[in-house]
């Protein structure tokens, strides 16, 4: 049971908000070990802006229209 918790709360995916519960521009998945989450785009409603994915480093979204 304990091993089926730590792979579930490894997959499971949280949004990264801001103070008013809009998302940020910016999501990301977890870190596993020494290994950057995959992060993507987003509007201020949590739609991904296509064709952006960026495995590590620095993405900036900051910029984008969306």
């Amino acid at each position: 049971m304990k091993d089926t918790s730590r792979v579930l709360a490894l997959s499971l995916y949280i949004p990264n908000c801001d103070k008013k519960g809009f998302f940020k521009r910016k999501q990301c998945k977890p870190s596993r070990g020494r290994r950057r989450g995959i992060c993507w785009c987003v509007d201020r409603f949590g739609v991904k802006i296509p064709g952006i994915n960026y495995a590590g480093g620095d993405l900036q979204c900051k910029d984008l229209d969306s």
